[in-house]
């Protein structure tokens, strides 16, 4: 598998090594893989704003994520970063 591309099997196989996911039936894992789109994002892309309701989960294939806020005066914090290869995510709030 390159990183541009992947099958259900292989992130399959790859969402049983993740701990939170233990316990997670046979049939839910499955259906998570089968339902799931590669997408590119390019350096600086915005993923998804703060507020949004977000309903997925991010697997990070390559590269990394940063967590910045802006302050209603324009002002921006790093609030963290999830820069491991091949790491789940998905945030409720900051």
């Amino acid at each position: 598998m390159d990183h541009h591309s992947f099958t259900p099997g292989s992130l399959l196989k790859r969402l049983r090594t993740f701990d939170f996911l233990q316990g997670v039936g046979q049939d839910s894992l499955e259906h998570l893989a089968e339902q799931a789109i590669w997408r590119v994002y390019a350096p600086d892309a915005v993923v998804f704003w703060e507020g949004d309701v977000e309903t997925h989960l991010y697997y990070i294939q390559y590269g990394s994520i940063k967590v910045l806020k802006t302050s209603t005066d324009g002002r921006t914090t790093w609030m963290g970063s999830f820069p491991q290869l091949r790491e789940l995510f998905t945030l409720s709030s900051c």
